[in-house]
């Protein structure tokens, strides 16, 4: 190798040596998350409704509209609400169970709901390592529900209860499914409006598909 050539190498060297670790430096640090779609669905097929001694399965679809595209990743921060929610309490199992979403025109107790929407979305977390998690984690509060079983009709979902759902993130980017957090999937009741053999809580589960609003396109998250 010529002296020329050698001091070259040299000098390049170092540069590049500090190109490639401010790249690794700034993936591995990643402060924000970026959202492919502002307005995004979930779909469950079947969302099991659990307390002691039953289980209710109701097909549910929430729509949300998120603040923007790109967020910090600060657990509390707002980042979106949900401004639609229905639950099919015609398809609910076992027969003569409803369980309906508070949201204005679903019928609970001779009449209708009142609206508890929009509820708001707030980002608290996510699973993995960086860069390529496996999962983050959003809050929904003010989730109200009524629940009319056998021997029950009531409210659930007090002012402080949440809803802790995990998006599941492939390493491409993409949100595969959604699934309530266990242990943070309690709604308590509030309000008895008949009967005596109400559950004091009743916890959400089941895995839905998570979608762009309006159509079958899978959102993506990427971290910048």
């Amino acid at each position: 190798m010529s002296a020329r050539r050698a001091i070259r190498s040299l000098t390049i060297a170092p540069a590049v040596a500090l190109m490639l670790a401010a790249a690794l430096s700034g993936t591995a640090t990643a402060r924000r998350l970026r959202f492919s779609e502002e307005h995004i669905r979930a779909v469950w097929a079947g969302a099991n409704f659990e307390a002691p001694f039953s289980t209710i399965r109701c097909p549910m679809t929430l729509e949300g509209r998120l603040l923007g595209r790109t967020f910090d990743k600060v657990p509390g921060g707002l980042i979106g609400e949900i401004i639609r929610a229905r639950i099919r309490e015609e398809s609910c199992t076992p027969a003569e169970t409803r369980i309906v979403a508070f949201n204005g025109f679903e019928n609970y107790n001779g009449g209708f709901t009142p609206n508890s929407l929009p509820w708001s979305l707030t980002y608290e977390a996510f699973r993995g390592t960086l860069p390529n998690i496996g999962g983050i984690r959003v809050e929904a509060e003010r989730i109200r529900i009524g629940v009319t079983n056998a021997g029950c009709t009531a409210q659930y979902g007090k002012a402080e209860d949440h809803i802790t759902f995990e998006l599941f993130r492939r390493n491409e980017g993409i949100i595969s499914a959604v699934v309530p957090v266990t242990g943070e999937n309690i709604l308590n009741r509030f309000r008895v409006d008949a009967g005596t053999l109400c559950p004091t809580s009743a916890a959400m589960s089941g895995t839905g598909d998570f979608m762009v609003d309006g159509g079958l396109a899978r959102v993506t998250v990427t971290l910048i």
